[in-house]
């Protein structure tokens, strides 16, 4: 039987993260090695271990606990911790799409954890948490007042999609031992609404990839459409594209198909795209 001791860094020291009565339910030398809770609050790790015998003990670390976004610059990837407010609590689900319109993407993400150990207390401070992108790869978060995100249980899947079809993203959260919560958008500047018309196989266009291109011939943040997201999540397959006061065309690439260029007219709020035919050799 493999039993894990975990332990936190003070100084120079390692602490053990439970204390003895929790301890002592999966490894009952602890009570008998140490007679009181006043002895034990005094013993590191490696006095711990050396008293039940285990002193060659594997000792496994983790380096960083920050909930981060990692960045691909072609060779590597560069690790950029979240805000704060990401830091507060576990996040599950992480959505990602122009929840403000303005073009640049941004994330959801549901937040809690309520079934720590006995003798520690429950990761709540989280109330589902939007952030909004600057377009560098960096986050800001909006406050709950003003997302109207405020989901103070034990969240899990979270999902956006347009719901009511008025172009701009709306948000659903699922609550463990909770209601699911749905978020009508009503402040972010609608954007351009693109239904993909894929085959039998594919109605919904999994792995679609759209770019808005505008008219310098820029080309907007690239959305994929996937086939499922953060815990047993799936957005909506109608994506939603925001930043098209510029826009003058949609990039739509198929798998395994020549990529397409649909023109766009001024503010086009609907756009519906069929996969084209197999190329012929």
């Amino acid at each position: 039987m493999v039993q894990i001791l975990e332990a936190w860094r003070s100084g120079d020291d390692w602490w053990p993260v439970h204390d003895r009565a929790w301890l002592a339910q999966g490894i009952p030398k602890v009570a008998s090695e140490f007679s009181s809770h006043g002895e034990f609050s005094k013993a590191t790790i490696p006095e711990i271990l050396k008293r039940m015998a285990a002193p060659k003990a594997s000792w496994v670390g983790a380096s960083e606990l920050s909930s981060m976004v990692l960045l691909n610059r072609g060779s590597r990837f560069e690790a950029l911790p979240l805000p704060d407010e990401a830091q507060r609590a576990p996040m599950y689900s992480v959505a990602v799409g122009d929840l403000d319109g303005d073009g640049v993407q941004d994330l959801l993400a549901s937040q809690n954890f309520f079934g720590t150990a006995s003798d520690l207390t429950r990761e709540d401070g989280g109330y589902g948490l939007v952030l909004r992108g600057r377009g560098d790869g960096t986050f800001s978060a909006w406050d709950p007042e003003a997302s109207g995100i405020r989901v103070f249980g034990e969240q899990r899947g979270a999902a956006l999609g347009d719901f009511d079809h008025d172009g701009r993203l709306d948000a659903v959260i699922s609550q463990n031992h909770g209601a699911t919560r749905l978020f009508r958008n009503r402040a972010a500047t609608p954007g351009l609404r693109v239904v993909l018309k894929g085959p039998a196989g594919n109605p919904d266009g999994v792995g679609v990839e759209l770019r808005l291109e505008d008219d310098q011939g820029r080309l907007g943040p690239l959305q994929t459409v996937g086939a499922g997201g953060g815990y047993w999540s799936q957005d909506a397959s109608a994506r939603i594209l925001g930043g098209t006061n510029k826009a003058v065309a949609l990039r739509v690439r198929w798998p395994n198909r020549p990529g397409q260029r649909v023109p766009l007219e001024p503010l086009q709020a609907l756009v519906e795209v069929a996969q084209p035919p197999a190329s012929r050799p």
